[in-house]
């Protein structure tokens, strides 16, 4: 099937050639950009900073929007520093060039934090390598995800609390930033903490929060040599219009979090007792049988998400990916075409 070019924005449903279609696909956990309380915090962010801020980090005029930012993640990923970037891939890429001459992927790495590929299958197999490799006293560094958005999988890192050596771990919380967690701080409100292990997380503000930044909150000795690479030094920073509204938005992501905790149960609840898809019940995901035909849905007026991935020559990944905006009509019309085609 060839690509489907949207007419223009998403959110619970798209356009194609003007005609509407249920959207089951793309990453606007939250429903921000449909979201008229947010979009008037853009605005209000539009009149104070413009749309672009057309200079450099380092220069020598500055607005504090973007250190009170970095101050507000740092807050709430529990770190003591926070640098942003353009987006959560740039991010990934500037932190783990940081330790790439020492630094071990775990499985199904994202590219964003990809340095060596590890052929391990098994995730737990490899937490088991780590522990030993940590123990060994070589003070080595990890890159991980927090959460497998294509497997519909959310990782546990609580291994790390019995070891007692010391490693850098570097966490990429792009797909769970925003959703998981306590009010969805993401893993660093979760995770058991090791006090001899040094976390660093790297995330997207895309995916839940509807902002083009990305991030990483780590140690103010890591984030001091972030700020000494050109890709934190030459570049230009993100949308302070969009940061303005993040920072004042707190209550409309609680409220839109809430409205998407509702619907992950709901679907968990309409696909109960079907093995073939695959759920997690903190994740907005629904993993399909690759047998399932997206044009089938198409038919029907919706959107599923399927493309192969990692080998864009492999099998397609089917999913839906369900959003804060989708009404219990979207979600019973989509299962019921999901049960239907799966018999």
């Amino acid at each position: 099937m060839s690509d489907l070019y949207l007419d223009g924005k998403f959110s619970r449903n798209a356009f194609i050639n003007g005609k509407e279609y249920l959207f089951f696909s793309g990453y606007d956990y939250l429903s921000i950009h449909e979201n008229k309380d947010f979009l008037q915090l853009l605005n209000e962010g539009l009149r104070k900073y413009g749309w672009l801020y057309a200079s450099a980090r380092i220069s020598n005029t500055k607005i504090d929007l973007f250190e009170k930012c970095e101050a507000y993640l740092s807050e709430l990923t529990e770190s003591e520093a926070t640098v942003l970037y353009g987006s959560g891939f740039s991010s990934g890429q500037a932190i783990t060039q940081l330790f790439e001459s020492n630094l071990e992927n775990s499985p199904f790495s994202h590219p964003a934090i990809l340095k060596k590929k590890n052929t391990e299958k098994d995730v737990r197999k490899w937490q088991q390598t780590c522990a030993e490799t940590i123990q060994s006293g070589t003070y080595p560094t990890f890159a991980s995800d927090t959460v497998n958005n294509f497997y519909v999988e959310k990782y546990d890192f609580n291994f790390l609390q019995t070891l007692d050596q010391s490693a850098n771990f570097i966490l990429d919380d792009s797909h769970g930033f925003g959703i998981t967690g306590v009010d969805g701080k993401g893993v660093s409100s979760y995770i058991q903490k090791a006090k001899n292990i040094n976390y660093s997380y790297t995330y997207s503000l895309g995916k839940a929060f509807g902002i083009g930044a990305g991030a990483v909150s780590t140690t103010r000795e890591i984030a001091n040599q972030l700020h000494k690479q050109p890709s934190f030094a030459a570049v230009t920073p993100p949308p302070p219009a969009q940061l303005y509204a993040f920072l004042h938005a707190n209550e409309i992501y609680l409220t839109q979090l809430e409205k998407l905790k509702a619907n992950i149960q709901l679907m968990a609840q309409l696909f109960e007792g079907i093995e073939d898809i695959k759920l997690h019940p903190e994740l907005p995901l629904a993993l399909l049988p690759s047998s399932l035909n997206e044009t089938d849905f198409l038919k029907e007026n919706c959107i599923i998400s399927s493309f192969a991935y990692p080998d864009p020559k492999g099998p397609k990944l089917n999913r839906l990916v369900i959003n804060a905006a989708h009404t219990e009509n979207d979600l019973e019309k989509i299962t019921k075409l999901v049960k239907k085609y799966l018999s």
